[in-house]
C-alpha cells in the first residue's frame, strides 16, 4: 500500500489522468476497510466521490457513499443517526438501480443490511437481505453473489425468529442449508445464533460445535463465540448446568484474550522504553568518548592550538548539554508512558469486574430492576425495542435475560413482557379517558396496529377492550 500511495502522489501518469487516479483511490480505500482502518477508508472516500461524479460515474460515487458510512459506523462504535442510516439505504438503491451487476455490489447490500441490523432497524435489515439473495440469483457474476448467501440467510433465520415469525425462519435456515457455503466453518458460525435459540435445532447446534471443535479451539477468537452459542443452545435445551459451566468457560476465555490484549499494549510499551535506554546509553558512551578524546588532543597540541581546542570543546560541551536536555525530557516521557500503561490496566481490569455485574441478582431483583427501568423510560411505548436494548438498559448479559425468561411464570420472552405492560396501560387510559378511540388507546399504549391490540388485550384480560370499557364504566354507575 505504500508504493501506492507514492505512486499516487508522485506519478505523473496516475496523478494527471483522472480514470487512473479513481482506480488508485478506490483500491487503496478498500485495503483499508480490509485492514479495519476506518478512519484512512473515510478520507480516501472524501477524495472519491466528487472526483467519481465528475467522471460520469454514479455507480462508484454511490458504492463509495456506502463504504464511508459503514467505516463511520465502526469509528462510532456501532452507532448511526436515522439520517445516515437513510441516507445510506438511499445510495444502495442507487446502485442497484444504476448497475446491477456492479463489481462490489454484494459487499455494499450486505453492509447496508448489516448496518440496518446492528442498530436495531430489523424490518430493514430483513429487507436488504432479500434484495441480497434477489441480486445474487440474476447477477451475472453468481460465484461472487453466492458467498454472501450463507451469511444472508442465516441472517434472515435470526431476524424471523426474533419477531416470532417460526415458518420464515425455518424457510430460511432451510435455505441457508441449499448454499455452497453451508458446510464451511465460517458457514456454520453464522447459523449458530439461529440453531442455539431455536428449540427445534438446538440439539444439532451442539453437534455442529462437536464436529468443528478441533477446528474452533485452534482459533481463540471463534473459540469464544462458539463457546457462548453452545452455552445458548444447552440453556434452551433445559440443560441449565451445563450451560451454566460453558457459560462460565466462555469469561474466562474472553478475560484470557483481554490479558493478552493488555499483554501485547505492555509489551509494545516496554519495548519502547527498552529502544529509548539503549539511545541514552549509546548518547552517554558518546559523551565519555568525545570528553576523553578531547583531553588527550589539548596533552598533546601545542600552546597555539590550545586556544583553538578550547573553543572546540565548548561547542563540543554545548552540544553535549542540549543532548542530556533531550534525553531527560525522553525519560520524563518514558515514565509518563510507564504511568499510563499501569493507568490501562488498572481500567481494563476495573471493565472487567464491573461488566455484566447484574449477573449475579436473583430473578426477584432482576423482575424489579426491569419494572423500575421499563416505567422510567417508558420502554413499552417504543416499537422497536429488542433483547439487545433491554441488555443494554439493565447492563446484564444474553444468557442471564433468556434464563429469567425460561424460567419466569409469567412472561415467556421480552415480547411478552412489554405487551403486559402495554395493556395495563391501555386499560388506564380507557378508564382514564373514555372519549378515546379504541385506535386512539392502541397508539397511546405502545401497540402498532389496532388488531394485534384486540388480541392481546383479549388475552391478557380475557375480554376485548370495548367489554372492558363497558364493564367498567357500568361499575361506575352502579
Amino acid at each position: 500500500m505504500p508504493l501506492l500511495t507514492t505512486l499516487l502522489e508522485t506519478d505523473d501518469s496516475v496523478r494527471m489522468v483522472p480514470e487512473r487516479k479513481l482506480r488508485f483511490l478506490d483500491c487503496i480505500m478498500k485495503i483499508h476497510v480490509s485492514f479495519q482502518d476506518h478512519a484512512e477508508c473515510i478520507k480516501y472516500a472524501t477524495a472519491i466521490i466528487p472526483l467519481a461524479r465528475e467522471l460520469g460515474h454514479e455507480d462508484d460515487a454511490a458504492f463509495t457513499e456506502i463504504m464511508a458510512t459503514y467505516s463511520k459506523f465502526f469509528l462510532n462504535d456501532h452507532h448511526l443517526s436515522e439520517e445516515e442510516i437513510a441516507q445510506m439505504e438511499k445510495a444502495a438503491n442507487r446502485l442497484l438501480s444504476l448497475n446491477p451487476n456492479y463489481k462490489s455490489i454484494f459487499t455494499a447490500i450486505y453492509n447496508t443490511a448489516l448496518v440496518c441490523s446492528e442498530t436495531n432497524h430489523k424490518d430493514k435489515a430483513m429487507e436488504w437481505f432479500k434484495k441480497l439473495i434477489e441480486t445474487a440469483k440474476i447477477a451475472e457474476n453468481k460465484q461472487q453473489g453466492e458467498v454472501y448467501l450463507p451469511n444472508a440467510y442465516a441472517a434472515l433465520a435470526m431476524i424471523y425468529l426474533d419477531k416470532d415469525m417460526t415458518a420464515e425462519a425455518r424457510n430460511a435456515y432451510q435455505n441457508w442449508k441449499q448454499t455452497k457455503g453451508a458446510n464451511t466453518p465460517t458457514g456454520k458460525l453464522f447459523i449458530m445464533p439461529y440453531l442455539c435459540r431455536n428449540r427445534e435445532t438446538a440439539k444439532e447446534a451442539i453437534e455442529t460445535y462437536e464436529a468443528l471443535k478441533s477446528f474452533v479451539e485452534s482459533y481463540p477468537e471463534a473459540s469464544l463465540n462458539f463457546k457462548q452459542f453452545l452455552s445458548e443452545a444447552h440453556e434452551t435445551l433445559g440443560n441449565h448446568k451445563l450451560a451454566l459451566k460453558i457459560f462460565k468457560e466462555w469469561a474466562e476465555l474472553n478475560d484470557s484474550i483481554n490479558r493478552e490484549k493488555l499483554k501485547g499494549e505492555g509489551q509494545k510499551w516496554a519495548k519502547k522504553f527498552e529502544l529509548q535506554q539503549k539511545e541514552y546509553e549509546i548518547a552517554e558512551k558518546e559523551k565519555e568518548n568525545q570528553i576523553s578524546w578531547l583531553i588527550s588532543t589539548i596533552l598533546g597540541v601545542l600552546a597555539v592550538t590550545a586556544v583553538a581546542a578550547l573553543i572546540w570543546y565548548r561547542r563540543t560541551a554545548k552540544e553535549t548539554r542540549m543532548k542530556n536536555r533531550v534525553l531527560i525530557q525522553k525519560m520524563a516521557t518514558i515514565e509518563q508512558y510507564r504511568s499510563e500503561v499501569s493507568q490501562l490496566r488498572l481500567s481494563a481490569r476495573q471493565r472487567l469486574d464491573s461488566k455484566y455485574a447484574t449477573d449475579k441478582i436473583s430473578d426477584e431483583e432482576l423482575l424489579s430492576l426491569m419494572d423500575k427501568k421499563t416505567e422510567e423510560g417508558l420502554l413499552y411505548l417504543k416499537p422497536a425495542f429488542a433483547m439487545d436494548d433491554m441488555i443494554r438498559t439493565l447492563n446484564v448479559s444474553l444468557p442471564r435475560l433468556q434464563l429469567f425468561f425460561r424460567q419466569s411464570p409469567d412472561y415467556k420472552n421480552l415480547t411478552e413482557y412489554l405487551d403486559s405492560k402495554r395493556v395495563v396501560r391501555a386499560c388506564a387510559i380507557i378508564r382514564d379517558k373514555p372519549g378515546l378511540t379504541m385506535m386512539a388507546v392502541a397508539d397511546n399504549a405502545g401497540f402498532r396496529n389496532i388488531k394485534a391490540f384486540n388480541r392481546k388485550f383479549k388475552d391478557f384480560m380475557g375480554m376485548t377492550p370495548s367489554e372492558y370499557r363497558s364493564s367498567y364504566h357500568r361499575r361506575a354507575g352502579e
